[in-house]
């Protein structure tokens, strides 16, 4: 019985240990621009590859529009594990359709060394629709990228985000 509960222990520590790491790494990856709460004016669930290569996968991720700018953070039981990606819309210096091939989405880039990020998701067009009605530039020809490495969350991994 007794050797039952140290597996069980060992076990549990090494899965806390596994999240902690991948939350470390989302906190590590972030960006965040300290902009006040505001009221979502719209919102795209999908994925996301941020600068370091970190990947979230599809599902795992919302793309949320403020009047301040956007943000782009983990959805429901994902969000301690995904970083947080924020710019203000004048701060975006590209919007950019991408295609892999297996995946499509929009790069955000922002300026100044801030670096980029792509969310992924099938809803590439209206992304951009809503980033023109705040004067971001677009471009609609989409640029070729190579897939995005394993997931370190996905849908997959249990549980359904909101």
């Amino acid at each position: 019985m007794s050797s039952n509960m140290l597996l069980f222990g060992v076990v549990a520590v090494f899965i806390a240990s596994g999240l902690l790491f991948i939350r470390r790494g989302a906190v590590r990856d972030s960006r965040k621009i300290g902009v006040p709460n505001a009221q979502r004016t719209a919102t795209f669930l999908g994925g996301m590859l941020s600068s370091k290569k970190n990947n979230a996968g599809s599902g795992t991720v919302r793309l949320e529009f403020f009047d301040w700018g956007i943000r782009l953070r983990g959805a429901g039981i994902f969000r301690p594990f995904a970083p947080v990606w924020e710019a203000q819309y004048q701060e975006l210096a590209e919007a950019r359709l991408v295609t892999a091939p297996k995946n499509q989405g929009v790069r955000f880039r922002a300026g100044g060394s801030a670096g980029s990020v792509i969310f992924w998701t099938g809803q590439g067009s209206e992304v951009l629709d809503s980033l023109e009605k705040h004067a971001v530039p677009v471009d609609r020809a989409a640029d070729h990228v190579s897939d995005p490495p394993s997931p370190l969350i996905s849908r997959s991994s249990g549980g359904s985000p909101n």
